[in-house]
């Protein structure tokens, strides 16, 4: 009994040890990189917004893209209320 709960501890141990880390950074709220954004591409569109999982773009019925912050100003987009 007492070599199964050392065989169990070493098992345990040696998983733990050499898991990877979670990484959340697929699914994270932030934009990769802060000089991107996402828009709307759609006549009635305004806003650009910081990330995709933004409630202002999940009403988006059109295609969604990335963009550099800086051309959709040129474009006449503002930032959004809601994730900015």
């Amino acid at each position: 009994m007492k070599t199964v709960k050392i065989l169990l501890a070493l098992v345990l141990f040696f998983t733990i040890s050499t898991a990877q880390p979670f990484k959340t950074e697929k699914y994270s709220l932030q934009s990769p990189s802060a000089s991107y954004v996402y828009i709307c591409v759609s006549r009635t569109s305004h806003a650009y917004h910081r990330n995709r999982y933004c409630r202002g773009l999940g009403r988006c019925k059109h295609s969604i893209k990335r963009i550099p912050e800086s051309e959709a100003i040129q474009r006449g987009y503002r930032r959004c209320r809601i994730c900015y």
